[in-house]
């Protein structure tokens, strides 16, 4: 027993020693194993949608081996960052727009973003930072319907200030305003822009420009925007917003998207045209543009169109028209106001070329000769400068980078096209009016085969293409004028919200498949796994999706790390068309036409650039010579030597870093060729001396220049034959195959090293007698 007690003091001693001498130690910490990430993400495009792969991770982050029969599930996030530059359209989502304070949530329904309140004031607010360029987006066109409201302001913030509190009608950061008149003053003194809301009785979108260059403070970078809607009489009503779209850009003419610029086809929607009024039925529906009404009224194209004045030859219109003898082509240039009312374009048709129209069941292709038109508005305009000074000088349009005192050069281009329809008699009744394309026709081009696949070959009748409209129109005032109460409630995904998709478990991987030791899931935008109901988060075109995923062991142990990978989904492009190449010395210049439909026939809406492969045998083609942006239809290769063949192929991309690709263009081939000859040679003189004439001129320098030839004839505008045998080296020559009492003309002639030598114009003639002298 005492032995017992011994030991067990013994241990208790040892126990303390080990301890820190009795004091007590800093408890031991377990140490839990996490699983580490997923191996090799990767995301493609597909024809069903974004096709997601990765390989499980085979250890925990302490290095203990990890069994795929340990993993619990896969679970697969996805976030939605839809760029900003250009704007939202809200067609499917409400892209990160949230309301402030008290106001109900904001709703999407049929593409339009739809909004209440009770209080004072009705703000939305937008995703938070926007990191958007202040000073290359300084006009922003907004499209809404509103009710109830007198004012509109559109607010923001800059990288410089603190974000503001999120209920405006009690303070604002980084100053602090505790009433509604202080938000208000702020607003209209720095951050924010007022506009007048047009009240609109048929329920339509209006459209406000927001010029926001006359504000010091839309400077740098800016962080987030915001638009708030002033109630009139927050005790009585409430005001309501529905916001169709908004759209930044550089200044009021700043380039249009491809999308929304020639050739105009109608495909899908109304390609950036509208009618004006807005109160006329009007849209687009299987694959034609449809107005009617039998008052005036125009269709307008977007503006920013670039339409050289050099390159454009003519305007192709294929349309139906029930009434009415003319119709009447305007085209507003560079530098010149914008349309602002039907007033105005009534005027303008004076100045407009006239289409005479015919009335037929089948639409008509009409042609409209621009250089023409040209041709006579260029004469009308310097008659009229004769007269006076009237504004109509070429327009001058800056982009903001020429420096102090630099004067823009013109910009001899139109910015929009209209098409303007007189007033019908009520007796011939409704006129109807549908456009099947609308085509701007470059010199040269090869213009029926154009047309020819721009052309549909079953159209609708009139009645169908009306009743479609009439539908869709209603449909789309359902979405401003039906009650925000009995809207849908929709699981969208907003832009920057982190989405679950699904929980992939390795016994069941379903909806994913696993082979040769890979994951491989489609998001096809039909399904979410939130809250275990299936509700359906779409994917959309132009927008770039970020996707996680995280590992849970069976102890519902998380990585402490996700696998990540993004992806811009795009419509896969057709090739370009038309490619050309051009070939020169040392240099062969590559052209050709931007594609205009996707391989699934949409009109393009997203294109980054083109992909340039170059080789020396036909058909086999390895890495890309370059990529250059989708602004740029040309490139020139500088690296080929003369007289060898070269081949190239084109492809479109309708995203730089995450594709789809389109297919490679037709194959061109050029022989790069010295084609440019020397400087005519200069300072040719002559003297006849002891029977033979001596020639001298000035010395070519250029690193090609091979020699001279010496060309004689007895008469100045005779028959001029070469007088040496041999290229000459050097800037004289000696003629002693002459006789004399004669008078003979000299040039002379330079030549570079190509084969056959290029050979310069003839000189100067030189003159010499061959009398003896005295």
């Amino acid at each position: 027993m005492k032995c017992c007690f011994q030991s067990f003091v013994f241990l208790c001693s040892l126990l303390g020693l080990l301890s820190g001498c009795g004091k007590q130690g800093d408890p031991l910490t377990p140490i839990v194993p996490k699983p580490l990430p997923v191996k090799a993400v990767s995301a493609k495009v597909s024809d069903k949608g974004i096709v997601l792969s990765w390989s499980p991770p085979t250890e925990y982050d302490t290095q203990k081996i990890l069994e795929l029969d340990d993993i619990k599930y896969f679970s697969i996030y996805r976030t939605s960052e839809p760029p900003v530059d250009d704007g939202w359209d809200f067609k499917q989502s409400d892209q990160g727009w949230t309301t402030t304070g008290e106001n109900p949530t904001p709703k999407c329904d049929k593409g339009v973003l739809r909004a209440v309140s009770a209080q004072r004031l009705l703000t939305l607010l937008s995703p938070a930072d926007l990191k958007l360029k202040a000073d290359q987006n300084r006009i922003i066109h907004l499209k809404l319907w509103a009710k109830n409201a007198r004012y509109g302001y559109l607010v923001f913030i800059t990288e410089k200030d603190t974000l503001w509190d999120k209920n405006f009608n009690q303070e604002f950061e980084p100053s602090v305003h505790s009433s509604f008149y202080a938000v208000h003053q702020t607003f209209h003194r720095s951050k924010s822009k007022r506009f007048s809301i047009r009240q609109n009785e048929s329920a339509a979108a209006q459209d406000y420009i927001i010029d926001m260059r006359s504000l010091p403070s839309w400077a740098g970078t800016v962080r987030q925007i915001g638009l708030i809607l002033e109630n009139n009489a927050p005790e009585e009503t409430q005001v309501e917003l529905g916001l169709d779209s908004i759209v930044f850009m550089r200044d009021i003419d700043a380039p249009a998207p491809a999308y929304t610029t020639a050739p105009w086809i109608f495909q899908d929607d109304e390609e950036g045209w509208q009618v004006f009024p807005a109160d006329h039925l009007f849209g687009a529906a299987h694959g034609v543009l449809h107005a009617e009404g039998n008052e005036f009224f125009s269709l307008l194209s977007a503006p920013g169109q670039r339409i050289h004045f050099d390159t454009a030859s003519e305007v192709h219109i294929r349309m139906r028209v029930t009434a009415g003898h003319e119709a009447y082509l305007i085209l507003r240039r560079a530098g010149e106001t914008p349309f602002q009312s039907a007033e105005e374009l009534k005027n303008l048709t004076s100045q407009a070329i006239r289409i005479p129209l015919k009335h037929s069941s089948d639409f008509l292709t009409y042609s409209i000769d621009l250089r023409r038109y040209m041709t006579q508005r260029h004469a009308s305009h310097h008659s009229l400068q004769k007269k006076e000074d009237n504004g109509l000088h070429d327009p001058v349009i800056s982009d903001g980078t020429a420096s102090q005192g630099e004067k823009s050069k013109p910009q001899a281009y139109f910015v929009q096209v209209g098409l303007a329809f007189p007033p019908v008699a009520s007796g011939t009744g409704t006129r109807h009016i549908s456009i099947d394309y609308i085509d701007i026709v470059p010199e040269g081009a090869a213009s029926s085969q154009a047309a020819l696949q721009l052309v549909q070959q079953d159209m609708p009748s009139t009645q169908t293409i009306s009743r479609a409209i009439n539908r869709a129109c209603r449909e789309k005032r359902s979405a401003f004028t039906r009650p925000y109460e009995s809207l849908p409630e929709t699981a969208e995904q907003s832009a920057g919200n982190r989405i679950l998709l699904a929980k992939i478990s390795p016994s069941d991987p379903f909806p994913a498949v696993f082979a040769d030791e890979t994951f491989e899931l489609t998001d096809s935008g039909d399904f979410i796994a939130e809250d275990e109901e299936d509700v359906k988060a779409p994917l959309e075109y132009g927008r770039r999706y970020r996707y996680e995923i995280e590992v849970t062991d069976r102890k519902k142990r998380n990585s402490k790390n996700t696998g990540t990978v993004e992806i811009e989904l795009m419509r896969k492009p057709s090739a370009p068309r038309h490619i050309m190449a051009d070939a020169g010395d040392e240099e062969i210049t590559i052209s050709w036409e931007a594609p205009v439909l996707t391989e699934d026939g949409k009109k393009i809406q997203h294109l980054a650039a083109y992909r340039i492969f170059r080789s020396d045998t036909a058909g086999e083609y390895a890495a890309a010579l370059t990529e250059v942006p989708a602004s740029q239809t040309h490139f020139i290769d500088k690296n080929v030597t003369n007289h060898e063949t070269y081949y190239y192929v084109v492809q479109s991309l309708a995203s730089r870093t995450s594709g789809p690709d389109s297919v490679r263009s037709a194959e061109v081939s050029a022989v790069p060729l010295d084609t440019i000859a020397p400087d005519v040679p200069q300072g040719l003189v002559g003297v006849y001396l002891n029977g033979h004439v001596d020639l001298h001129w000035n010395q070519v320098l250029t690193a090609d220049f091979v020699g001279f030839n010496v060309y004689r004839s007895n008469r100045q505008a005779g028959e001029f034959r070469k007088v040496n045998d041999e290229i000459l080296p050097n800037a004289s020559f000696s003629d002693k195959q002459i006789e004399s009492g004669q008078r003979y003309y000299y040039y002379v002639t330079a030549l570079d090293d190509e084969v056959p030598p290029n050979e310069s114009d003839p000189s100067e003639i030189e003159s010499i007698e061959t009398d003896p002298l005295d």
